[in-house]
C-alpha cells in the first residue's frame, strides 16, 4: 500500500542489525510503577479504561535522534508499557515532546527520516519546506532541559476511540508532571533561528546527565507522579479525516485535556531490563483504541500504521534476552515447574515457550526462557528442572511467569514453581494453581509465606497486591440480578449467570463440563435412572444397594425407630428443638398418647424432664395448597399439581435413651382447636395406616425443605458469594485467601450449572418437588424469604445447638450428627486459630486489615445485597476465626451431612417422597388406606424415576479420599509453622475418624456421613 514503507523499514532494519539495539531510543533510563485510571465523567464508558483499574507500568525516558547524548539538542521521549514485561502488554504509548508531529503521511515520514540521515542542511530543507514542519520542530525540540520529568509528552498520533455507546470518536494523549511544573529546555529565540542544528551540544554537560538526574530524582523521592490525559473529538456531520492529521493541533478550549490516569513511578529498572523492553504503538486494546487502515500514501493514518510495523520489525530483529552478566556477578538459578494433572493441564504447543523473571530486594532479572530439554517438559503431571544463568537479585520477592502463545493450544496449568537461590542457600516454593492462557499470559508468583498488607516489605510488593486485586475485580464481576428476575433476591453470583463456559478459567475444571452435559441430558429425559417399580413397596435396583444404609432403609422405613432416626440423624438434622412448654398451636392431650409414654408418666412430667422435642415447618405454611385437581392423570406429569403440608412433629425420648415419634399434626394451627387432628402411633390401623401416611407427609415436608433450603441455599448459595468476594478482595498472598480458597474451589462452577438446569422454574427441581407445584416458583420464593431472615451468626453450629436446647449430649443421646459436628467444628476452629495466629499477632492487626474490610463489605453489599446480617467489620481475631470456621465447616462437614445421604434416604421414594399427588388428609380413616389409594397418593413411577435421576446427580457418589478434608490438595501455605498447624488438623481428624468407627460398631444403621475420610475438602457436587 505505502511505497515509502519499505525504505523506512529498511533503515530501521539496518540500524538494528548493526547494533543489536533499538534503531532509536536505545540509551534510555527506565522505571517501574503503576497507573490508576481516574474517574472522570467526561471519559465515555469503555471496556479498558475502567475507573479504579490498576496497571503495572514500565516507563522509559530517552532522546531522539541523539539517543546516546543527553547534552545534544533533540526531542525527549517517554515510552509507557501497561504491563511489567519485555514485550507483552495491552497498551504501549511512545510519546514525544511537542504537541504536533513533524510528519503527517507516508511521504513526509520518509522525507523526515531521510533528512536526518543526510545531515543539518537536509534537516533545514525539511523543516523549512512547510510551516507545520517548522512549528513542530520549534515546539518539540529541547536543549539542555533540567530533567526528563519537567516535560509534556504527546502521542503525536490520533487514535480511534471506541466506547460503549458506539459513537464515533478520536483521541490524542499526553503525559505531564502531576505537580504542575512547567517544561524546561525549550529553545531560546537564538536557538530557534538555527533549529536544524541537531548536533548542537554543550561540551561541559555530561552526555548522560538527564539519565543520572532521573535516577537521583526517583531514588530521593518516594515516587514520581505523572498525569496521563486525553483529548476527545466526537465526529459530527460534515467532519472529514482531517481530524486524523497529527500535525494539526486541537483547540484546548473546545477539546480540553481530560485526566485519564495517574501514573506513579517508584523504582528504577535495571539497564539490561530497560534495553530488552520493547515498546510498540501497535499494542492497543483493539476494542477501545486502534488505528484505521490507510487508503493511500497521502492518508494521515499511514503514520501510525507505518510506525507500528516498523517497531514490530525492529523488535523481532533484536535479541530477546540480554547479554549474560559478568562471571563474577552471575549465578545459576534452579527452577522447578510442576504442571497440574487436570485434563488439558499441559495443553501447550511444542514451540510455545515459558519465561521467568526473578525479582528480589536488590533488583530483577529480565524474562529468561526455560529452555525445554524434552518435548513433554510442560505436559500434564510433569515436574521439570531448568538451570538459568543471570545476575543476583538479593532476597527473592516474587517471580513473573510468562507463557508465550503459539498456535491454537495455549493452556497450561501450573501448580507451583520452586526457585533455588544458591548465593544464600534458600529454596522458595511459589504456589500458583492457576491457568495460563490467551487472556492470562503473565502471572506473578510469590513465596508461599502469607503476608498482610500493612506488613509488606516494600512498595513494589504492595503494588503487586493492588494490581492482582484490580485485575481479579475486572474478571470476576458480580451479575446484575435484574437480568435474572427469577433469581433476583437470592445471594449474588458472577456475571456469567448460568453459562459455565463463560466463567473465568480458574473457576471451573473440565469435569464441570461433563457435569453440565449430564444435567442437560437429565432435563432432556435422556438420563433418568430407570428403576422398575410395579408398586410403591418395590425396592430400587439391587445395583444401588451398595450405598450407605440403603438396604436397611428399604427394610425398615415403616418403623417408628427408623423414622425418628432419619428425622434426627438424616439429611436435615438442623430442625430438632427441645420443648420447654407445649406449643399452643399443637394441643396434644394426655388421652391421645395413652399407652405411649413410660408407665406412670404424664406429658407434663416428660416435658419438664426434657424428653420432648419438636420439629416444625412453619416456613412451608404459605406454600400449602389443598385445592383438588379435577383432571387427575389426564394432565402431563410436569403440569400436575403436587402437594405438601406444613406439619409439626413431637419426638419422645423414651426411657431417656430411645428417640421415637409421639405425635404429628399436619398443619401449623388446628382447624378446630377443640378437636385437633393429631396422629399418634395409636392410629396404626392396618398395613397402610393413618399413622404411616402422616409420617410420609412429614417426610415430604422435610425433603422439600432439605433440598431447597438446607442443601441448595444453606450450603451452595450462601457460600458462593463468599468465594467470589474472597477472590475479588484478597490477594493470593493474604493468609485468609490461602486458608479459605482450597475449600471454595468448585462452588461457583457448580452453582452456575445449577442455575442453568436445577434452579429455574422449569428446571429439575420443579419437575418433582411439591414446592414447585403447577408451574409455581415456590422453591425460589422460599429461598428469597429465608435470605431475608438470615443471620450469619446463626451458622455457628454450637451456638445453634445451644439455641435449640440440644447442645448437651445427655439431653438427647444418639444425636450423632451433633456429636460428630462438635468434634469436627472444634478441629476446624483450632486449625483456623492456629493458622491465623501466625499472621494476626493481636486484634489490632485484624482491625487494620483494609483488604479484609473490603472483602466483608463486598460480601455484604454485592454478595448478600444487604439482606444477610454480617459483621460490620472484623475487629478481633475471635470474630475472624468464627467467620472462617463457619465457612470451612459449611464447605466440608455441613455439606457432607446434608448431601452424602441423599441416595440412602431419597433413593427409595416412599421413604421420603418429593411430593404427594393428593391433598393431605383432613380426617382419620378407621380402616386405614388401601393400596390403590396409596398409589394415587404417591408420585407416579415416571416422576419417581425423574426424582431418583436428579438425586443421583446431586449425590455424585463421592469416592476420592485424596481430596477429603485435611488433605493438602493445593499447597498454598509453605511456612513450617503453617505446615505444623495442618499436621495438627490432620491428626485431630484421624482421631475423630477412629472414634466414629468405634461408635458405629454397635449401631445397626451407622452414621457415617461425617467420617472425615467421607468429607470432601470442598463442595464438589
Amino acid at each position: 500500500m505505502y511505497f515509502t514503507k519499505g525504505s523506512i523499514k529498511s533503515l530501521f532494519e539496518k540500524k538494528t542489525k548493526a547494533s543489536g539495539l533499538r534503531a532509536t531510543h536505545h540509551a534510555g533510563v527506565g522505571a517501574l510503577g503503576y497507573a490508576v485510571i481516574d474517574n472522570d465523567p467526561r471519559i465515555p464508558k469503555n471496556d479498558f479504561f475502567a475507573p479504579g483499574r490498576v496497571f503495572e507500568i514500565r516507563a522509559r525516558h530517552s532522546n531522539f535522534p541523539n539517543a546516546d547524548n543527553d547534552a545534544k539538542m533533540g526531542n525527549r521521549s517517554l515510552s509507557l508499557k501497561f504491563a511489567d514485561h519485555e514485550t507483552e502488554s495491552p497498551l504501549d504509548f511512545i510519546l514525544q515532546t511537542g504537541y504536533i508531529s513533524p510528519f503527517f503521511n507516508a511521504e513526509s515520514i520518509e522525507a523526515f527520516h531521510s533528512a536526518l540521515q543526510k545531515g543539518n542542511e537536509a534537516v533545514k530543507g525539511y523543516f523549512t519546506s512547510l510551516p507545520v514542519y517548522l512549528e513542530a520542530s520549534l515546539e518539540g525540540l529541547r536543549y539542555l532541559p533540567d530533567s526528563y520529568y519537567h516535560q509534556f509528552y504527546h502521542s503525536q498520533m490520533v487514535y480511534d476511540f471506541k466506547s460503549s455507546d458506539d459513537v464515533r470518536r478520536v483521541a490524542r494523549f499526553r503525559v505531564v508532571p502531576a505537580d504542575g511544573s512547567k517544561e524546561s529546555g525549550r529553545l531560546s529565540p537564538e536557538e530557534q533561528r538555527e533549529v536544524w542544528l541537531l548536533d548542537r551540544m554543550e561540551q561541559d554537560q555530561p552526555s548522560d546527565y538527564l539519565r543520572e538526574e532521573f535516577k537521583k530524582r526517583i531514588n530521593q523521592t518516594s515516587a514520581l507522579d505523572y498525569s496521563l490525559q486525553m483529548q476527545i473529538h466526537e465526529f459530527k456531520e460534515g467532519d472529514t479525516n482531517i481530524w486524523y492529521n497529527a500535525s494539526l493541533p486541537w483547540d484546548s478550549e473546545t477539546h480540553p485535556w481530560i485526566p485519564l490516569a495517574t501514573i506513579v513511578l517508584e523504582t528504577l529498572l535495571p539497564e539490561d531490563v530497560v534495553e530488552v523492553t520493547r515498546f510498540n504503538v501497535g499494542h492497543t486494546p483493539k476494542q477501545v483504541l486502534d488505528f484505521p487502515e490507510a487508503t493511500s500514501n497521502a492518508d494521515f493514518n499511514t503514520v501510525p500504521n507505518i510506525r507500528k510495523e516498523v517497531y514490530e520489525l525492529a523488535s523481532k530483529l533484536r535479541p530477546r534476552e540480554p547479554r549474560e552478566p559478568a562471571r563474577d556477578e552471575s549465578v545459576e538459578y534452579l527452577i522447578h515447574t510442576v504442571t497440574g494433572t487436570h485434563p488439558n493441564a499441559g495443553n501447550m504447543e511444542q514451540h510455545s515457550n515459558v519465561y521467568v523473571s526473578i525479582i528480589g530486594s536488590e533488583g530483577r532479572t529480565p524474562f529468561m526462557k526455560l529452555t525445554r530439554k524434552f518435548k513433554g517438559d510442560f505436559d500434564k503431571g510433569n515436574t521439570t528442572t531448568f538451570g538459568i544463568i543471570s545476575k543476583r537479585v538479593g532476597e527473592l520477592r516474587c517471580a513473573k511467569v510468562f507463557k508465550e502463545r503459539k498456535g491454537s493450544k495455549s493452556d497450561w496449568f501450573l501448580e507451583y514453581m520452586v526457585i533455588s537461590t544458591p548465593y544464600n542457600n534458600k529454596c522458595h516454593t511459589l504456589p500458583c494453581y492457576r491457568w495460563f492462557n490467551e487472556k492470562v499470559p503473565i502471572i506473578c508468583l510469590r513465596d508461599g509465606t502469607g503476608v498482610l498488607d500493612h506488613m509488606e516489605p516494600d512498595h513494589y510488593m504492595r503494588l503487586m497486591r493492588t494490581q492482582e486485586i484490580t485485575l481479579r475485580q475486572m474478571v470476576f464481576q458480580w451479575r446484575d440480578q435484574s437480568l435474572d428476575p427469577d433469581f433476583e433476591g437470592l445471594p449474588g453470583y458472577l456475571a456469567a449467570g448460568d453459562d459455565v463456559h463463560a466463567l473465568p478459567n480458574d473457576m471451573w475444571t473440565p469435569e464441570m463440563k461433563k457435569l453440565d452435559t449430564e444435567w442437560q441430558k437429565h432435563l432432556a429425559g435422556k438420563n433418568s435412572r430407570m428403576f422398575p417399580q410395579r408398586n410403591f413397596a418395590d425396592s430400587i435396583a439391587k445395583k444401588d444397594e451398595k450405598y450407605h444404609n440403603m438396604e436397611y432403609i428399604i427394610r425398615h422405613w415403616r418403623d417408628d425407630a427408623e423414622f425418628a432416626r432419619q428425622m434426627v440423624n438424616g439429611l436435615n438434622p438442623m430442625k430438632i428443638t427441645a420443648l420447654t412448654s407445649m406449643p399452643a398451636t399443637f394441643p396434644l392431650k394426655e388421652h391421645a398418647v395413652k399407652g405411649l409414654l413410660e408407665p406412670g408418666r404424664t406429658l407434663q412430667q416428660e416435658l419438664q424432664a426434657g424428653r420432648l422435642f419438636l420439629i416444625s415447618y412453619p416456613e412451608l405454611e404459605e406454600f400449602v395448597n389443598n385445592e383438588i385437581e379435577t383432571e387427575g392423570n389426564k394432565i402431563p406429569m410436569t403440569e400436575r399439581r403436587k402437594y405438601l403440608c406444613a406439619p409439626m412433629l413431637i419426638l419422645y425420648l423414651k426411657g431417656g435413651t430411645e428417640i421415637t415419634p409421639l405425635a404429628i399434626q399436619l398443619t401449623q394451627t388446628p382447624e378446630d382447636p377443640s378437636h385437633p387432628l393429631i396422629y399418634t402411633p395409636n392410629d396404626n390401623n392396618g398395613e397402610y395406616s393413618d399413622w404411616m401416611v402422616a409420617k410420609m407427609w412429614v417426610r415430604v415436608a422435610d425433603s422439600n425443605l432439605h433440598q431447597v433450603s438446607v442443601h441448595l441455599l444453606g450450603t451452595h448459595l450462601m457460600i458462593e458469594p463468599i468465594a467470589i468476594a474472597t477472590v475479588r478482595q484478597l490477594p493470593s498472598v493474604h493468609p485468609v485467601f490461602k486458608l479459605l480458597v482450597p475449600f471454595l474451589k468448585k462452588i461457583v462452577a457448580i452453582n452456575t450449572i445449577y442455575r442453568k438446569w436445577v434452579m429455574p422454574k422449569d428446571g429439575a427441581i420443579s419437575e418433582v418437588l411439591a414446592l414447585c407445584s403447577h408451574g409455581e416458583e415456590g422453591h425460589l420464593d422460599l429461598m428469597k424469604k429465608q435470605v431475608n431472615r438470615s443471620k450469619f451468626s446463626l451458622l455457628n453450629v454450637p451456638n445453634n445447638f445451644s439455641a435449640r436446647g440440644v447442645l448437651d449430649e445427655s439431653c438427647l443421646p444418639g444425636f450423632y450428627y451433633r456429636d460428630d459436628v462438635l468434634k469436627l467444628w472444634a478441629a476446624i476452629q483450632d486449625y483456623v486459630t492456629e493458622i491465623l495466629a501466625l499472621y494476626y499477632e493481636e486484634d489490632e492487626d485484624v482491625e487494620k486489615d483494609d483488604e479484609l474490610a473490603s472483602m466483608i463489605d463486598d460480601l455484604r453489599t454485592n454478595g448478600f445485597n444487604n439482606k444477610v446480617e454480617l459483621p460490620g467489620q472484623f475487629v478481633t481475631l475471635e470474630e475472624l476465626v468464627n467467620f472462617c470456621t463457619i465457612v470451612i465447616f459449611r464447605c466440608t462437614g455441613q455439606h457432607a451431612a446434608v448431601s452424602r445421604g441423599m441416595l440412602d434416604i431419597y433413593g427409595y421414594c416412599p421413604n421420603a417422597p418429593p411430593c404427594m399427588m393428593k391433598p393431605f388428609p383432613t380426617y382419620k380413616r378407621p380402616s386405614g388406606w388401601t393400596e390403590v389409594e396409596m398409589k394415587e397418593l404417591l408420585p407416579p413411577i415416571e416422576m419417581m424415576e425423574r426424582y431418583i435421576g436428579m438425586v443421583m446427580l446431586l449425590f455424585g457418589g463421592y469416592d476420592d479420599p485424596e481430596v477429603s478434608v485435611g488433605k493438602v490438595v493445593e499447597q498454598l501455605f509453605t511456612e513450617e509453622a503453617a505446615m505444623v498447624a495442618i499436621k495438627h488438623f490432620q491428626d485431630k481428624l484421624a482421631k475423630i475418624s477412629k472414634e466414629i468407627h468405634v461408635r458405629n460398631e454397635n449401631i445397626d444403621c451407622p452414621y457415617t456421613y461425617l467420617l472425615p475420610e467421607n468429607i470432601p475438602s470442598f463442595i464438589d457436587i
